[in-house]
């Protein structure tokens, strides 16, 4: 038999409930009376962060609002270029018609502009034959990403700004930010009409460590975090072209919640043709993934219960056990003036004099009833721990208007797990942890007011979603714990999803794109060995799967690259996928790792525990069909990887990031090079070699 006192001592400490340690870097979330509210004056906002922080202890200060994700993106339009470009090119794979992505590379379907490094180039790519650097454009900062509109070239950018008083400060928070200094993003927007010559046409300077953007036809909207120092609160504030605009407390919308830490976020609206600015600041908790459509924008956040909530709740387990006398001395307890720690230890006490008073069966028989509620104040736990809060803003034009709030259980994996369709929000998410059996994974519909009107929840019970794909009136999802089931969903009446049918095969899929209405890729690991609940990732696969027949979908075709180890900008970042149905074309930059025939294993080892060593880094050229994908070719930018050791890999600039076609040529892009190569035969056409100096830091990068 358990001790009793000891499980309620553990309140004290952190709960280790259903395999979840929650410490005390927490925050609650309380649905809001109303929309939202507006500051009346600084002490005003700096009162409700204070009061914040004391409900939780003063723990935790804001992150970054962290982004990472990827949705649904289709094959993307094919361009249309001018005159002396090329009569059909790719463009960035994305994640909703419509609505661009900032990405490393852009074209035109003449021009390719590249990131490499500090540096922003624009090359003169069509005709291959004639490739040349025309330009470039250096920056000071770590450069996120560009787009390219027109004449038009936006190129976002880390920066920082000096906050006077902040010089020699006694402590640093934030991943050691320096405390004197405030993160900013720089957008500058450069007139690209002379493509030798660009020109600086304006520049935004904007608070707040970048997040993540989209384009809109000529808008671009672009979200920032600005980190909140409770002992030195600064206001945040934007430059256009030089000129300082600061914020007002009254400018700072809010939700009616409670956070352990806070964050202004700032969703800032550009009309790239006239320079038109506007922006919303929020203050809100510690933030996750964004899902842009092309009328709105919806932020995402993880919040956890608070210290107060659980033992609100743990009330409720004694309230069942205790007699009379003690619940009332508890209710005593809670009504006094102290503080929430002063009472959790007064109510302890309660507790502990209660069972100290009890002997032989009469303590067993309550250790034993205890125990027996706090199996369904488990259950409680695992289902709140665990719940994603959405914020809705609507766009048009450079209008930006707060639409509401939800909220659903669990958490989401990335932008792909959610989507809008039909005015109707449709999101996936998982609770829990599939290696400690304790996951199940749901699937929400909610209506325009962010209301839920359909669900399927428990979806494959000891698994997490590795990967979804809305199409239309259905949703594939992949779960996976050993073996990979995809799931079908039809959505075709939004208060009953159906489960339609699944497949089980071995690996698993991080990435799902459409190959047409009935058949869908998979990008992702093979599995093998391991035990009846754990199995090794292998090489990478790549599948089709024939979803014709929704009940018995089945893998039409497959490959496998490599051994384990073997890895892909893909499986992080969707857009380093090219694909086009038509041309039978999928290409994706590989670094292929293989192992070697005689190596050895120590006794017991699982073989397929192995890793293999990197021997090749490139673009594998694929044909794909709905029943069959073979190797064409492959693309290196690299000659001998010999001349690699360990780690020093990583910092070549010659790993080649994304693939882009121009009528019947290919291009490869790395930070050092762009090769162009016949698309048919993939025999070599011409390269350049880029400006790059130094070496940026990222190695697989993360989704944006």
């Amino acid at each position: 038999m358990k001790d009793s006192t000891k499980i309620f001592g553990l309140l004290g400490i952190a709960f280790v409930l259903t395999g979840v340690l929650v410490i005390m870097v927490i925050e609650t979330y309380q649905v809001p009376e109303e929309k939202l509210k507006q500051f009346d004056s600084y002490n005003e906002l700096k009162s409700f962060i204070e009061e914040g922080s004391m409900n939780y202890g003063g723990f935790g200060m804001a992150k970054d609002f962290a982004v990472g994700g990827v949705e649904s993106f289709a094959e993307g339009d094919l361009g249309v270029a001018s005159d002396a470009g090329a009569g059909d090119f790719s463009e960035t794979n994305v994640q909703v018609q419509g609505v661009d992505e900032p990405d490393i590379v852009k074209n035109d379907g003449e021009y390719i502009y590249s990131i490499s490094g500090e540096k922003v180039v624009i090359t003169d790519a069509f005709p291959a034959e004639d490739m040349e650097i025309l330009s470039e454009l250096e920056f000071e900062g770590y450069i996120s990403g560009i787009f390219v509109n027109d004449d038009k070239l936006v190129v976002f950018e880390g920066g920082n700004r000096g906050v006077e008083g902040r010089e020699n400060p006694s402590i640093s928070y934030d991943y050691g930010a320096s405390y004197s200094m405030i993160s900013q993003t720089i957008v500058s927007v450069y007139d690209v009409s002379d493509r030798e010559n660009p020109e600086l046409e304006d520049k935004y300077e904007i608070d707040g460590s970048y997040v993540d953007a989209r384009m809109i036809d000529d808008y671009v909207y672009m979200i920032s975090s600005q980190y909140i120092y409770q002992n030195n609160l600064e206001l945040p504030e934007y430059r256009i072209n030089g000129i300082v605009n600061k914020i007002s407390a009254r400018e700072i919308s809010y939700f009616n919640e409670f956070d352990s830490g806070y964050a202004f976020t700032l969703i800032s609206a550009i009309d790239v043709s006239n320079g038109d600015f506007e922006n919303e600041i929020f203050l809100t908790g510690i933030s996750g993934n964004i899902y842009v459509s092309k009328e709105n924008i919806y932020l995402i956040k993880i919040r956890y219960l608070s210290y107060e909530e659980y033992f609100e709740k743990f009330l409720e387990v004694l309230e069942e056990i205790l007699p009379e006398e003690q619940i009332e001395e508890i209710e005593d307890i809670m009504d006094s003036d102290g503080n929430f720690y002063e009472k959790r230890r007064d109510v302890q006490e309660v507790f502990e004099e209660y069972e100290d008073g009890l002997e032989g069966e009469n303590k067993e028989d309550f250790a034993e009833e205890f125990l027996e509620e706090m199996e369904d104040f488990e259950d409680w736990v695992f289902q709140e721990t665990q719940k994603t809060i959405i914020n809705k803003i609507s766009v048009d034009g450079v209008d930006i208007d707060f639409q509401g709030t939800g909220e659903i259980s669990g958490r989401v994996l990335n932008q792909f797990s959610m989507d809008e369709y039909d005015d109707n929000f449709r999101i996936a998410t998982t609770i829990g942890n599939s290696w400690g059996g304790d996951s199940l994974n749901n699937l929400y519909v909610l209506d325009s007011d962010l209301e839920i009107i359909g669900s399927v929840e428990g979806l494959a019970e000891g698994e997490s979603i590795y990967s979804a794909r809305f199409m239309g009136e259905k949703v594939y999802i992949v779960t996976f714990k050993k073996i990979d089931p995809l799931f079908v969903i039809d959505l075709s009446e939004p208060s009953e999803p159906e489960i339609l049918g699944y497949l089980k095969i071995t690996g698993y899929s991080n990435y799902l794109h459409p190959y047409d209405e009935n058949h869908i890729i998979g990008i992702g690991k093979e599995t093998g060995g391991g035990s009846e609940d754990f199995s090794w990732y292998q090489g990478l696969k790549i599948s089709v799967f024939d979803v014709s027949d929704v009940e018995n979908p089945v893998e039409s075709a497959k490959i496998e690259i490599g051994d384990r180890g073997t890895d892909s900008y893909v499986l992080h970042n969707h857009k380093a996928v090219l694909f086009d149905r038509e041309r039978n074309l999928l290409v994706l930059p590989v670094l292929l790792a293989e192992v070697d025939e005689n190596s050895e294993t120590y006794p017991g080892q699982d073989p397929d525990s192995v890793y293999g060593e990197y021997v090749w880094q490139g673009a594998y050229v694929f044909d794909i069909d709905k029943n069959n994908i073979e190797v064409r070719g492959k693309i290196a930018h690299i000659d001998n990887m010999e001349v690699f050791d360990g780690w020093g890999f990583w910092g070549n600039e010659n790993l080649i990031e994304r693939s882009l076609y121009m009528d019947d040529v290919l291009y490869t892009i790395s930070k050092g090079k762009i090769k162009a190569n016949n698309l048919d035969s993939l025999e070599e056409i011409k390269f350049v070699e880029l400006p790059f100096e130094g070496f940026d830091g990222s190695v697989f990068e993360e989704n944006v």
